[in-house]
């Protein structure tokens, strides 16, 4: 919404590219009309009013490029220009203006990091980006909302493995991220509303397992906690959720297991819940893989700002603790409820509000085809380790390396000294079957010499000395099997340092669309990546970001050969739509 009420609208996506144009709408005419292109076509970016009444849109996606490039738009002149470049290339991010005319960018997401933690600020004096504390969280499609107080409240979202509870707020004071209450129901694709009362109303959205959401929760950042409140009558994905200047706010759209929604409905805000007197605690992490050490953490003060004297924990698992902020260390898979009932300074006993779970998995030892690709046996179980000093590679939690993990709590740090150490397995591949191999590479100092090599069934795919200094980056290769046993080796030397591996993982190729031709009311979609027997279903949907438990299935194939396929859609070409996006799903 621009200072004269009109409404911009830059970017996005059109028949499947990023766009750089721009359109404003004027309400009062009911008209759009086409104003200045940006410099850069992007999608999956965000646009903040700034208090100067320029428009400031950061990063986005382009054509297989995550941008760290920002732009200004002038509303006056109608005109786009480039500001300063974000420190971290992202997309999926939210942005927030501040009290202080500053906007702060949280989150999204990265080709080379994945899911981000890492936070900006962007000042309009200067037009420049500096990083600020990270979330507690890696996060991406989140949503964020400015606080009464000042402070910024990030809700939910996704990590690339599931959607997330969690909660952080911002405190601009200190430029740190601190873990707030957390939400009953994990969600994505959810709104976030902040009520007259001051409240936050978090509606719909989707879960794990790709339901759309009916529930509702309110957040009283008072206490720091959530609270259920009224169902959506319709449970809706993607919704929009609008503030009136009545007070009630309208959800409307979205889409779930039926297909897409045109209806809407109000919530109307009740009367303010009677207070009742709970200390609040803290859980981090709230999941994770064998073992797994949360942090638990009370408020110092119940809700009625009595001092806490004692805690009593049980962290579900049999274990106890009377320490005010105790740390356990779950060593068992399992959803564990943990309690907190404290004792305040007039002598009353109070229960704990805080995560009602803590879930806690087993590391996962295959990665698609390769056996402890993570290496989260906390050895090179399954490798084969040869050539050079062996001794100079191992496998570590990082406290020797003082390389983090990828994921999980193991890699394998590489430090060969002179020549080449190998690691080596053997992998149960299908003839004429394209898999994709990925890994993690970690060099943290860039000192040389240094080396990597990446072979498959003896046919080198990369050999790069000498790497320059580099964080987690995803090396990814399409690869052909010609027999049921494919060796995968890799090479490596550091001789001042180590080199960081992790999250080794080959997959059968998923087939991809190559092309689409019109043939009568027809279509003609040719893929690649094909495995002959597979079953290929054909999706389609008019909107992009919809979960795939919402697109359309028009076609059914099992493939009759490997490698480059045609399957044809008939009867699907409708003049009444504009766009249409297909893909393939196998089984």
């Amino acid at each position: 919404m621009l200072p004269n009420g009109h409404v911009l609208v830059a970017g996005g996506y059109g028949n499947g590219v990023a766009l750089n144009s721009a359109e404003i709408y004027d309400p009062n005419a009911g008209t759009w009309s086409v104003t200045g292109s940006m410099t850069t076509p992007r999608a999956d970016h965000t646009a903040t009013l700034l208090t100067n009444g320029l428009v400031l849109v950061p990063g986005g996606y382009d054509s297989g490029t995550w941008l760290a490039s920002s732009e200004l738009f002038n509303p006056a002149s109608g005109t786009w220009t480039n500001t300063g470049t974000l420190n971290t290339a992202r997309n999926l991010h939210t942005a927030t203006l501040l009290p202080n005319g500053k906007v702060l960018v949280a989150g999204g997401y990265s080709d080379t990091e994945g899911a981000l933690v890492s936070s900006e600020l962007f000042d309009p004096t200067t037009g420049q980006w500096t990083p600020t504390g990270p979330l507690n969280q890696a996060r991406l499609q989140h949503l964020a909302l400015l606080l009464p107080s000042g402070k910024v409240l990030v809700i939910g979202g996704w990590n690339e493995s599931f959607d997330l509870a969690t909660c952080e707020l911002y405190d601009p004071g200190t430029g740190q991220w601190t873990l707030t209450g957390s939400l009953a129901t994990a969600r994505v694709y959810h709104s976030a509303n902040l009520l007259a009362n001051g409240l936050v109303l978090v509606a719909g959205g989707q879960d794990n397992n790709y339901n759309a959401l009916a529930t509702s929760e309110l957040y009283d950042p008072s206490s720091g906690t959530w609270s259920p409140t009224a169902e959506l009558n319709t449970a809706r994905s993607t919704l929009t959720a609008t503030m009136l200047p009545s007070g009630q706010v309208l959800a409307a759209g979205g889409g779930n297991s039926s297909g897409l929604l045109s209806s809407s409905e109000f919530y109307t805000l009740g009367p303010a819940p009677s207070p009742t007197n709970f200390v609040a605690f803290t859980a981090y992490p709230t999941s994770g893989f064998v073992p797994l050490t949360v942090q638990f953490d009370s408020a110092s003060s119940d809700t009625a700002s009595n001092t806490i004297v004692a805690w009593n924990w049980a962290f579900g698992d049999g274990a106890i603790s009377t320490a005010p902020n105790p740390t356990h260390t779950y060593n068992t898979a399992g959803t564990f409820s943990p309690t907190l009932i404290a004792t305040n300074s007039l002598g009353g006993t109070l229960t704990g509000i805080g995560p009602a779970s803590i879930t806690v998995t087993n590391v996962p030892v295959h990665i698609g085809l390769v056996l402890n690709g993570g290496f989260e046996t906390g050895d090179f179980t399954s490798w084969l380790l040869f050539g050079g000093d062996p001794g100079d590679n191992f496998v570590d939690n990082g406290s020797i390396s003082e390389i983090p993990a990828h994921s999980g709590e193991y890699l394998a740090a590489l430090g060969s000294v002179g020549s080449l150490s190998y690691l080596s397995q053997a992998l149960a591949t299908a003839p004429g079957t394209p898999y994709t191999l990925s890994l993690w590479l970690n060099s943290p100092d860039g000192q040389t010499p240094n080396e990597f090599l990446v072979s498959w069934n003896g046919n080198t795919l990369l050999d790069r000395t000498n790497l320059p200094a580099l964080g987690w980056t995803n090396l990814q290769f399409t690869v052909s099997a010609t027999g049921a046993n494919t060796i995968l080796t890799l090479g490596f030397r550091d001789d001042l340092s180590y080199l960081g591996l992790d999250d080794v993982g080959v997959f059968p190729a998923r087939p991809n669309v190559a092309g689409i031709r019109l043939m009568g009311t027809n279509l003609v979609l040719t893929g690649i990546n094909g495995v002959s027997g597979q079953t290929c279903y054909v999706l389609v949907s008019t909107n992009l970001t919809l979960p795939l438990s919402q697109w359309t299935r028009v076609a059914t194939n099992v493939l009759s050969v490997s490698g480059n396929f045609a399957i044809t859609v008939t009867n699907t070409v409708s003049r009444n739509v504009s766009r249409r996006f297909y893909l393939f799903q196998t089984q």
